[in-house]
């Protein structure tokens, strides 16, 4: 985005996960964006912003976003209030909005849509758990 690359690594030893960092091409200008948070998705392209699932010790894995700094990678919505997760799986863009699925922890997995730029987050519907 706008000559910065945004890319996903793991540094060294880690269990927690891949690490959100970014880089203009030069050694100074190549940095993590948020320290103790791992992504657990491919980041989904929308708005000149990247959105994925990552975990914090704060909120467990839920729904963040990046414009490419630090100040602007943040958590969007706690969707599954505390440490518990969303559990957010196939990001996509349709359209110019993201869509996903995810659990609140009280309706089960269920299709969401985030819309922008407010970050505002509401359920699309609820899909039933198949669990075999």
């Amino acid at each position: 985005m706008n000559g910065v690359l945004s890319f996903i690594t793991m540094i060294g030893p880690t269990t927690q996960g891949a690490e959100l960092w970014r880089s203009d091409g030069t050694e100074a200008g190549t940095f993590m964006l948020k320290a103790g948070v791992f992504l657990s998705t491919t980041p989904t392209a929308l708005n000149g912003r990247i959105y994925f699932s990552a975990y914090d010790a704060t909120n467990g894995f839920e729904l963040w976003v990046s414009d490419g700094t630090e100040a602007g990678t943040m958590l969007v919505k706690d969707l599954n209030p505390g440490v518990n997760s969303a559990n957010l799986a196939l990001l996509t863009n349709v359209k110019g909005a993201l869509h996903f699925v995810a659990t609140d922890g009280t309706q089960g997995v269920g299709l969401w849509r985030l819309l922008t730029p407010a970050y505002y987050v509401v359920p699309r519907a609820y899909l039933p758990l198949i669990v075999q």
